[in-house]
């Protein structure tokens, strides 16, 4: 009797690969044919990344480890006993494949329903052209009804909403929606988690900080906030930085680092107040809208408004492409923002109101002014750095260096409170 010589690991790589390749596995040649399209993307940084391919040519990412349980299953269907593969001979089988195989350009993030080509996702309907006003008003009267409950930019809103169709827009203004609730701002989210698919990510304030966090916005159209609870996170440095167009690190686990910028637009639902800066950069980036509650919702409402949302969503991009510069930030109502910048400086003024008097030939310690501060306003020293701000900006106060100590021009602290002697070091 002849045994069956097994081949060696080399020859079993090279058969399998060549399968997956299709130089092999024309079943005359004893091999079945690879069943899957497992296609090879060259990105940033020279790194092969697998992708499975479906008959929409549709990609999705794949892990090596999923090559390799692709391989496994090919394998299961020979019934050949020298042909033994175990989860570690896969793994490189997975590996040499990603090495030997011809890398395709990165594939476009999203095409229309009928556009050749490789893509990350498919529109499920394709948008209507220069949709006016009164089509939506009569073909979705649930969608209009939400827009009438936007109180503050409503057009900008409209616009913004717009430019998630637009992939060249411009790419550095986030949206903040604040209501109480009954609004339609999770409506909103899953109409664009429907449209976007695998383009649309949802992730909380409390993940921003962490080390992993911006993976979690690669490949994104849309990355929403569903329940912002504090909005903290929106002056972090690492959402100025994604927010600003600036490359930002992407740290995948198990891969190498690699910086790129986003194609994400964010938006943030909350029924929180904004944290104010006044910094002209915070304006620019921030399309801020408030709604009120609707008098009621049918048990239906979500199907009713996603079968509104194709023509709801054409004239928002009609009116974006329109109205808007695709390279310049959507306008907003300047009136707005100096309103919300006037209220966060009310607690500023009550604060000078009640500790200090203010004139242009009075004078303060700033160790005492600050430790007046810490111990009857806040102790954070971004309140701090806002309150100098107000200081120079509202109050046209300066500070100067008097015989080695700083001081506050322009106001004094009221005569019943007692000066502190404090180190220079002790504040900032």
């Amino acid at each position: 009797m002849t045994v069956a010589k097994k081949p060696s690991k080399e020859k079993t790589i090279k058969l399998i690969v060549d399968c997956m390749l299709g130089i092999r596995g024309h079943a005359s040649d004893g091999m079945m044919p690879w069943p899957v399209d497992i296609l090879v993307v060259k990105e940033q940084g020279g790194k092969r990344c697998p992708y499975l391919a479906n008959d929409k040519q549709i990609l999705s990412p794949i892990s090596v480890e999923g090559v390799a349980a692709e391989i496994l299953r090919y394998v299961d269907l020979h019934d050949d006993t020298t042909l033994l593969i175990d989860h570690d001979l896969a793994v490189k089988i997975a590996k040499t494949y990603l090495l030997r195989a011809t890398p395709i350009d990165p594939p476009k993030m999203v095409r229309e329903p009928d556009e050749p080509g490789h893509c990350l996702h498919r529109y499920p309907y394709k948008l209507l052209d220069s949709i006016e006003a009164d089509a939506v008003e009569g073909a979705c009267p649930l969608f209009w009804d939400w827009t009438q409950r936007i109180v503050v930019n409503r057009e900008a809103v409209i616009c913004w909403i717009g430019s998630l169709f637009v992939p060249d827009s411009y790419n550095q203004q986030y949206c903040i929606l604040k209501g109480r609730g009954m609004d339609g701002k999770g409506a909103l989210l899953n109409c664009l988690a429907d449209f976007f698919g695998p383009l649309y990510a949802s992730t909380f304030g409390e993940k921003v900080k962490g080390e992993r966090w911006t993976t979690s916005t690669h490949n994104k159209r849309l990355v929403a906030f569903p329940d912002a609870q504090r909005l903290e996170f929106l002056n972090s440095e690492v959402f100025k930085a994604i927010t600003g167009g600036n490359p930002v690190p992407y740290r995948f686990l198990y891969q190498e680092e690699f910086s790129a910028p986003t194609a994400a637009k964010f938006l943030i639902c909350t029924n929180e107040d904004v944290d104010v800066t006044g910094m002209f950069s915070d304006r620019r980036r921030r399309v801020y809208a408030e709604m009120v509650s609707a008098a009621s919702a049918t048990p239906d409402y979500m199907e009713q408004l996603k079968e509104e949302a194709q023509i709801f969503f054409s004239w928002c991009q009609s009116e974006y492409l329109a109205k808007c510069n695709k390279g310049l930030p959507i306008l907003i109502d300047d009136s707005v923002e100096d309103e919300m910048e006037d209220e966060a400086k009310d607690e500023f003024r009550a604060f000078v109101d009640r500790y200090c008097n203010v004139g242009w030939s009075k004078e303060v310690q700033q160790a005492d002014l600050y430790r007046w501060f810490r111990q009857h306003h806040d102790k954070s020293k971004k309140s701090w750095r806002r309150f100098k701000n107000f200081l120079t900006d509202d109050l046209n106060a300066s500070m100067v260096r008097v015989n080695n100590q700083r001081k506050w021009k322009g106001l004094e602290m009221k005569g019943y409170l007692v000066p502190l002697e404090a180190k220079e070091n002790e504040w900032h």
